[in-house]
């Protein structure tokens, strides 16, 4: 098929335009002649047309698709196009286009019922039909030549892929268009998010396109909407790479319009500018895109990577490795405060890691992670020698489902570990006369949502301040789990797919960060307001060692008085009371 020629000849055939919803000729827009062109290209280059299309709303692929197969089945005799929409509604709709085009064109006899049309060839004819995914056959049985599968990331069971995919011939006049906006990660969106990446890395035949408002010449609006621009942060970030005021104005109108009823979460979710930022908006994540940002403005690398080694006295061996489990961005620094979650596994290799997640309580950063198979009780003797490393830090841990209960055992009796965070109880009775002496976190249904809002917080308060106060993330995992974090129906939290163990531990030390802060910052990780103060106390704290010192001398002086003086005989109870 040329694909020169179906431009041309869909530009002689009516369409319905979207605004006026008047007929016009169908004259490709630019995301149409985006996608005609990489089409193309494939034929160009003698492979089969597979397309991935991740696309913001109303760009007009369904509208390009269906009429690219309408000429697919016109011209190639005895082929077959599936055309599969999610529900019911949308798959009349997508039906329009191919109907529109038979009134212009009566005299080629083709023949049309509600969801089938049948083109004239000799021999046998072409068929085009449209099915819901999941209701109908969904292509098995099939043999097919063309296949459009519209708003794939929304069919309710993935088995509608399984079905179809494999009844798509190999020929290389063969199409195959998958398009769709996310719908998350995982669950119903899954495979598509897996299909599109794929194909982004060149991992399979099909081929990706994404498909942004930015690029689209109809996404402007007058300038004097947006005069007043960049008027927050993300219209600063946009007109940073590239936006004008037309595009923000157009962007702001969309936001206000009902489509997304002012709420700027619905915006990034239909109207994405990058395709990361789709598959984040959608799906009911966990942490709005803002702190998702944050969480990924400051990865790097460590400055140490490698194993813990354990001697028998409890102190802290390090043992470099390149393929080491225990990442070190920052050592201690003598007078910071330092936070340690602990997320303990059963350590069968294959399972849950056990993880750890080490907070400077002074700066708010990331210090360290840790991310290995290790039974509860080994990782107890590894904490300990962290905590003690880091300043003596305080330890929390999830004693949920049992597994943290021997860590902690191991911390208290054997390593007799000195600061283990304790439960302060709910927001409503914290700085009460009555507190509990539990150790680590039983992590109920409330907790949990306040370890996720405490978090969501510090990362927002990181963003808008540019670290200076909140925390900063340098972990790339830690970074990936906050991103594929989700918030089901019921408001629960999880990471659906994947792990979800440094999270938890990032959340876990985050916690006890919280409600046991440090000294003079009762509401902040980082005081900058204070740094008088700060440089003061760091003094105080400097000689510390020297205070110690000189008061140890004093006693040991004052003890060696008083025995000598029990050896002349001449001891009265008033040397009891003499220091030097």
């Amino acid at each position: 098929m040329d694909y020169a020629a179906v431009e041309t000849f869909l530009s002689r055939l009516p369409i319905r335009d979207l605004r006026s919803h008047a007929r016009v000729p169908f004259k490709f827009k630019y995301n149409q002649k985006k996608l005609h062109q990489h089409a193309a290209d494939m034929q160009a280059r003698g492979k089969p047309v597979r397309l991935v299309v991740n696309k913001a709303r109303r760009v007009t692929c369904s509208s390009w698709a269906t009429a690219v197969l309408f000429c697919h089945n016109l011209w190639l005799p005895s082929s077959h196009s599936l055309v599969v929409a999610h529900e019911f509604k949308t798959s009349k709709e997508l039906m329009q286009t191919p109907r529109t085009f038979l009134e212009a064109v009566p005299w080629l006899g083709i023949d049309a019922v509600e969801r089938e049309i049948r083109f004239p060839h000799q021999g046998a004819p072409s068929i085009m039909q449209i099915i819901t995914a999941g209701k109908d056959t969904s292509g098995r049985g099939f043999t097919l030549s063309g296949l459009l599968a519209s708003e794939a990331a929304h069919y309710i069971s993935p088995d509608s892929f399984v079905s179809m995919l494999p009844a798509l011939s190999t020929g290389k006049d063969t199409i195959g268009i998958i398009e769709s906006t996310p719908n998350g990660r995982d669950g119903q969106g899954e495979m598509f998010y897996d299909m599109y990446w794929a194909a982004v890395r060149g991992d399979s035949e099909w081929e990706a396109e994404f498909l942004t408002w930015v690029d689209d010449p109809d996404c402007r609006a007058d300038e004097s909407y947006a005069s007043d621009a960049p008027a927050d942060e993300e219209e600063k970030d946009l007109m940073q790479r590239g936006l004008n005021k037309s595009q923000l104005a157009w962007r702001r109108l969309k936001i206000a319009s009902p489509e997304c009823g002012g709420a700027i979460s619905v915006f990034h979710q239909e109207y994405a500018t990058t395709a990361e930022e789709s598959f984040i908006a959608s799906g009911y994540p966990a942490f709005e895109i803002e702190e998702i940002k944050w969480a990924r403005a400051n990865l790097k690398e460590p400055k140490w990577r490698g194993f813990i080694e354990q001697s028998q006295d409890g102190t802290l061996k390090r043992k470099q490795h390149s393929e080491g489990t225990l990442l070190i961005w920052e050592n201690p620094i003598h007078g910071h405060y330092y936070y340690i979650g602990l997320d303990a596994a059963r350590g069968e290799e294959g399972r849950d890691f056990t993880a750890m997640c080490g907070w400077d309580g002074t700066t708010g950063h990331q210090v360290f992670s840790f991310n290995d198979y290790c039974t509860p009780e080994v990782v107890g003797f590894h904490a300990n020698s962290l905590g003690r490393w880091y300043n003596r830090a305080m330890v929390n841990g999830d004693l949920t489902g049992g597994y943290g209960s021997g860590a902690l055992y191991t911390m208290r009796e054997t390593c007799r570990y000195p600061l283990l965070y304790r439960y302060k109880g709910k927001d409503d009775k914290m700085g009460g006369t009555v507190q509990s002496k539990a150790l680590w976190t039983d992590i109920g249904s409330y907790i949990r949502s306040q370890m996720f809002e405490y978090f969501r917080i510090a990362l927002r308060e990181g963003s808008a301040t540019d670290g200076d106060f909140g925390v900063t993330v340098y972990d790339q995992q830690l970074a990936s789990q906050i991103e594929r974090c989700s918030r089901k129906d019921s408001g629960r939290f999880d990471v659906r797919k994947g792990h979800d163990d440094l999270l938890f531990a990032a959340l876990l030390g985050y916690l006890a960060m919280k409600h046991w802060a440090p000294p003079r910052s009762p509401n902040r990780a980082k005081d900058k307001d204070s740094e008088m103060e700060a440089e003061a106390l760091a003094k105080m704290n400097a000689r510390g060692d020297v205070v110690l010192d000189d008061a140890k001398t004093a006693l040991q002086r004052h003890y060696a008085k008083i025995i000598r003086s029990i050896e002349r005989g001449t001891f009265s109870a008033e040397n009891m009371m003499e220091v030097d």
